[in-house]
């Protein structure tokens, strides 16, 4: 079925109302604009510039029940993706500065609490 010209593509209308007035919620893929993070031995390491809402909810409920260092984990995880992470993890001589900071970019981002850079 394709859309009529002219026609507000269905990701962009108004969400539908089901019973109750209640919303309908539908997933929307969209590319995801990624910025980088750290370098390392001549590799960008990226993140994505923001996370989706559902990732955001997520992190503020790992650290209401487990506590803000598995909520941080779970974010540098999510962030870097399972290879990226390693890599991280594996760094010798990363000084405390450069990981908290690290650290302190993604939670920030991941919590909605950073604005992207424009």
């Amino acid at each position: 079925m394709g859309e009529t010209e002219g026609a507000v593509p269905a990701a962009l209308a108004a969400p539908a109302e089901v019973p109750g007035g209640a919303l309908e919620l539908v997933d929307v893929s969209t590319p995801v604009d990624r910025e980088v993070l750290f370098r390392y031995q001549g590799k960008a390491y990226l993140i994505p510039a923001a996370f989706e809402l559902g990732d955001s909810l997520t992190y503020v409920n790992l650290s209401r029940h487990f506590g803000a260092d598995i909520a941080a984990d779970w974010a540098m995880e999510l962030a870097l993706g399972v290879d990226g992470y390693a890599v991280l993890r594996s760094v010798r001589g990363l000084s405390p500065e450069k990981l908290d900071a690290i650290v302190a970019m993604v939670t920030a981002r991941v919590a909605g609490t950073q604005v992207p850079k424009a």
